[in-house]
């Protein structure tokens, strides 16, 4: 009897262990980008305002790093992009966003600010310097309802510079169910499965 239900109970955690990896929810580098000025983008909506897709071969402040945004469009306007259809967001669930930021070299009077944020949670970065290479950044959010969406928006008060915060690699994915929840989770799966085939017997 023991073992019957330590083998179900197994089978039930590693089924859930395989949906314990961090699900990517949605994710843009902006290589698949042509190089424009005051674009318009695959995967966002960009309003207000307008974005620069720059990099190899044009403004590349970055080299190695394939395309990313200026936020602040060549149309002298601070851009905003904001994701394109549902992401699917569930209320309560804890997501992680990673990104790389850095700022274009015409980006005038400090301080440069990038706001983002999933839905209405926003947080901002400011900075008062050009970052010498781009740098990698992680936020987590608990999805409060307030709008399924991703956005990402220069508000630095200084849209006529033709330079602003630059963008890169985004990535949102859902936070994994610690182990220990997968374990009970799966020993809860695996007796409940085994008291329907008694019952069925």
């Amino acid at each position: 009897m023991l073992k019957k239900i330590s083998m179900i109970a197994a089978t039930a955690v590693f089924a859930l262990a395989g949906a314990s990896q961090a699900a990517t929810i949605f994710e843009d580098n902006f290589d698949n980008e042509a190089l424009e000025l005051n674009a318009s983008l695959d995967k966002w909506t960009v309003a207000p305002g307008s974005v620069d897709v720059i990099g190899t071969g044009s403004f590349d402040f970055y080299p190695g790093n394939g395309n990313y945004l200026d936020m602040n469009g060549s149309n002298v306007s601070e851009g905003k992009i904001t994701t394109t259809g549902s992401l699917g967001l569930v209320l309560g669930k804890k997501y992680t966003l990673t990104f790389s930021y850095g700022a274009n070299t015409n980006t005038g009077a400090p301080p440069i600010i990038l706001s983002f944020g999933l839905g209405g949670a926003t947080q901002t970065i400011v900075f008062n310097t050009q970052p010498p290479s781009l740098v990698s950044a992680v936020y987590t959010f608990v999805y409060d309802n307030s709008g399924d969406y991703l956005f990402f928006a220069d508000t630095s008060g200084t849209p006529n510079d033709q330079g602003g915060p630059v963008l890169d690699n985004v990535k949102l994915s859902a936070v994994p169910l610690p182990a220990g929840g997968l374990l009970l989770l799966g020993a809860l799966g695996g007796i409940a499965a085994l008291r329907r085939r008694r019952k069925a017997a």
